[in-house]
Formats: C-alpha cells, structure tokens, sequence
C-alpha cells in the first residue's frame, strides 16, 4: 500500500502505484519511474512524498488467532481439549 502525502492537503492511500498515478496525474512523476524506485526510503518531491506502508489484513490477523488457538489445544488423557474463542488471545 502507498500513502500520497501531498503538501497542503489531505493524506490519500492506495493499493497500486497505477492507481495512484491514475488518480493524481498532474505529479509529474511517470508509473515507470515509481516503479523502479526500491521505496526502501520515501519518494521525495518539491510537492509530494509516497511512501511504501504495510498493513496486516485480515486474511493474516486470522492465521495468527489460528495458530494460537491450535498452540493452546492441549492433549488431556488422550482427549484434545480446545479454548473457547474467548480464551485464544489470553
């Protein structure tokens, strides 16, 4: 994901550098240029900074409540005994 921060306005995000060069053509930066800049550090510009965020989705902060929750399963006399939802993040 990328953060637009354009002087004297809001902050806007976006999911591609083709959306965001869609959206905002008067940048005077091409797709091209963006994406061949490593974004390890933010794109500076005299008007402009795009910076390269990550953002844990929900498909990933379901895989951790999983395998918590199969971290906590323990095996009592031969029987499986599994947390309430209540209980995985305790």
């Amino acid at each position: 994901m990328y953060r637009l921060e354009i002087k004297e306005s809001e902050d806007k995000y976006y999911n591609s550098l083709y959306n965001l060069c869609l959206d905002n053509p008067s940048l005077g930066v091409s797709k091209k240029t963006l994406r061949r800049y490593s974004f390890k550090e933010s794109y500076i510009a005299d008007d402009f900074t795009i910076t390269k965020i990550k953002v844990k989705t929900s498909s990933r902060l379901t895989r951790i409540a999983w395998k918590l929750y199969l971290f906590k399963c323990v095996k009592i006399q031969n029987k499986v005994w599994k947390p309430r939802k209540s209980q995985w993040l305790n």
